[in-house]
Formats: C-alpha cells, structure tokens, sequence
C-alpha cells in the first residue's frame, strides 16, 4: 500500500545518543540528562528484562560486538522507548489504529 498524506509517522525508537549512552555508562547515566531530554525517553528507570531475553541477546550479538550488561541496557531502552512512544501516543490519540515496524528480536519476548 502508499503512504497517504493523512498517515502520520511517529519515531517510536530512542534517540542514538543516549542508546549510545547507556551502552558505554548504564542506564543510570539517564537520571543525569535534563528534563527536556527526558521527555523523548521512557519513566525511568525503565524495565529491563530478564533471563532468557538476556541469553538470547547474548547469544545474538556475541560475535557482532563485546556483550556488556551495559549495552544489553541499551538494547532495553530501546525496548522500553517503543513501548513508551506508542502507549503515549495512543493517549493522545485514542481513536487512531498503529502499524508498528520492528525487528522480532525486539518484541520477541514482550
């Protein structure tokens, strides 16, 4: 299907810079950022799932890059910025329908 004008597109994933963020300094580094800032991501702190996504992840990515609990943070902000996007989203506007694109890794084990 085409993209009608009337659709509208939200970017439901987080910022790169603190995706980038977390994954060198923990997700606690979050609780540092000004309020404006915080205002593109989830409450914090924000859930970070456990075992096995965790394994899965791992287990996914090990030969990828270094896998640190600090960037498996990353990876559930990311989990956690979708959810957080749409859910506000739909709030606002509760009549709409949403159409969310996403690989299934992340919404594998929601």
């Amino acid at each position: 299907p085409t993209r009608r004008s009337s659709d509208l597109v939200i970017a439901a994933d987080a910022p790169d810079s603190f995706v980038e963020l977390v994954s060198n300094k923990g997700m606690y580094v979050l609780d540092s950022v000004g309020e404006k800032y915080k205002s593109l991501l989830p409450p914090l702190p924000y859930y970070i799932n456990k075992k096995p996504y965790y394994d899965e992840y791992a287990n996914a990515y090990k030969n990828v890059f270094p896998i640190t609990y600090s960037g498996y943070q990353s990876f559930c902000l990311r989990d956690a910025t979708m959810a957080y996007t749409i859910f506000k989203f739909l709030g606002r506007n509760p009549t709409f329908k949403i159409m969310h694109i996403e690989g299934d890794f992340h919404i594998k084990n929601i």
